[in-house]
């Protein structure tokens, strides 16, 4: 196992000791071919991923709509 990797979020080196999560699996890109990949995450963008899943699609789309309005306010041309 490798010793020392970088996080994926924020892009610092990390050690296995101080890591926060280790995600292994295929990857599938659109009309593209996919692939296998592992990423890790410091402990503290791991939790930035935690709180953004947590609520799943209903979370999703309330901010997809507080964007859009936000959008319709700050529109050129409005």
């Amino acid at each position: 196992m490798v010793e020392e990797s970088f996080c994926v979020g924020c892009g610092h080196v990390i050690t296995m000791a101080t890591v926060g999560c280790r995600v292994d699996g295929d990857f599938v890109l659109p009309e593209m071919e996919g692939g296998h990949c592992v990423l890790f995450y410091c402990k503290e963008c791991w939790q930035g991923v935690v709180d953004r899943i947590d609520g799943h699609m209903d979370k999703a789309r309330k901010l997809t709509r507080e964007l859009e309005e936000m959008d319709d306010k700050d529109s050129m041309g409005k």
